[in-house]
């Protein structure tokens, strides 16, 4: 961005020179959807093999069971979202899925019959390695991912599954590609991703904003066993509203049991 300014040098006849003064740069690499969920509790469930996905019935399970335990490839999805939910207030939680049709009607966040982020697949000759909605607030299939199962990804090499579901996990929150080469979120993967680059942290969280500590670590830090949180005992148990606010946080909890009743 460039501006005309009267410049320091100044002519014969004492009239100022023009001169050409450059402004701070003021592009934004990450993109934005315009799309966003409505509320940070977020359900995320796997589509029945068979489940009507666009055209074509998602073969998920079939494909993915054959080389993998259902474990070990599932938890690279929770890998992705939890990356995501580390750097934002979104809490992620998985649900059931009864097989209703991708875009069924229904609500678009919290419908009961499945969750707001799905997960399927089927094979399709495109080259594209998955494909994902942003979270449209019109239709139900916002949010959902279909990974192309003419091929079943690597676990820790490319292409690796953690890293293309973690790209595809940044649209369904929200994110459009970015020009930053290298970032999660731009358009081609290149590499096996441990995480998330300050460009896509910066783009999440210009939607959501970042993941604060819980009420208990706001009054005070409770990660040693010293400065444990005391919670009150009611009905017999006690009721904790807490949350990890990083990867690395460890919070630390103590109850102290009410004294037995006197025997009579």
């Amino acid at each position: 961005m460039i501006r005309i300014t009267k410049g320091l040098s100044v002519g014969r006849n004492g009239s100022f020179r023009p001169t050409l003064e450059g402004l701070e740069e003021r592009v934004v690499p990450y993109g934005l959807s315009g799309y966003h969920w409505a509320q940070p509790t977020v359900s995320v469930s796997y589509m029945p093999d068979g489940t009507q996905n666009g055209t074509s019935p998602s073969d998920l399970f079939a494909k993915y069971n054959a080389r993998y335990a259902t474990a070990a490839w599932e938890l690279q999805f929770a890998r992705a979202l939890q990356t995501w939910a580390a750097v934002t207030p979104l809490n992620f939680h998985f649900v059931g899925d009864d097989g209703s049709p991708q875009g069924a009607q229904g609500l678009i966040q919290g419908d009961s019959r499945f969750g707001d982020i799905r997960l399927g697949a089927f094979a399709s000759t495109s080259t594209y390695l998955a494909s994902s909605y942003y979270p449209y607030s019109s239709t139900t299939k916002g949010g959902d991912i279909t990974l192309n199962s003419s091929r079943v990804y690597n676990i820790g090499t490319t292409t690796d599954l953690y890293s293309v579901l973690l790209h595809e996990v940044g649209h369904t929150l929200g994110l459009a590609h970015s020009t930053v080469y290298g970032s999660v979120m731009a358009p081609s993967v290149t590499k096996v991703f441990t995480g998330l680059s300050a460009d896509d942290i910066a783009g999440i969280q210009s939607i959501y904003g970042p993941r604060k500590p819980d009420a208990y670590d706001a009054q005070a830090p409770n990660d040693k066993l010293a400065s444990a949180t005391p919670l009150s005992v009611s009905n017999g148990g006690a009721t904790v509203t807490a949350d990890l606010t990083t990867v690395a946080d460890v919070d630390w909890y103590r109850v102290s049991s009410p004294p037995a009743p006197m025997a009579r």
